[in-house]
């Protein structure tokens, strides 16, 4: 039985159903590599601010693990090792602070159609569910 498809049961039986997947259009394509660009970008921006951006934090905790952060070189998305300055950081933190995992792709405009949105929307769930149980084991 392959676990890619849906499984259907007759007289006893199961037997599995291929998976029907929407045909994207190249426009169509193009906005979901954008969107998981910029949902790549954000878990990034979490990985980096996730300390310091715990509200139990003195503003001097607080500041020196972002000196701490800004003083190391990381690697993007993209596999680059860049730095990210401490200003960047502080920045990144409140702009979480205000609107969750949603600020890193602000500029990615919704104009998917229904299928890309369900995608996407079952990919961030996943992925933070991947979160919580990373934040739980630690």
């Amino acid at each position: 039985m392959s676990g890619a498809g849906c499984l259907r049961v007759f007289a006893g039986s199961v037997m599995p159903q291929p998976v029907r997947k929407a045909a994207l259009s190249r426009k169509d394509d193009d906005q979901v590599k954008r969107l998981e660009r910029a949902r790549e970008i954000g878990l990034f921006r979490y990985m980096l601010i996730r300390e310091a951006a715990d509200a139990s934090l003195t503003g001097r905790q607080r500041g020196a693990l972002v000196r701490a952060i800004a003083a190391v070189p990381h690697t993007d998305p993209d596999g680059r090792t860049v730095r990210i300055t401490r200003w960047t950081l502080d920045r990144w933190i409140l702009d979480w602070r205000k609107g969750g995992f949603d600020w890193a792709h602000q500029d990615v405009t919704p104009s998917e159609p229904d299928e890309v949105v369900a995608l996407e929307r079952a990919k961030e769930e996943e992925r933070e569910r991947a979160l919580e149980e990373a934040a739980h084991a630690g």
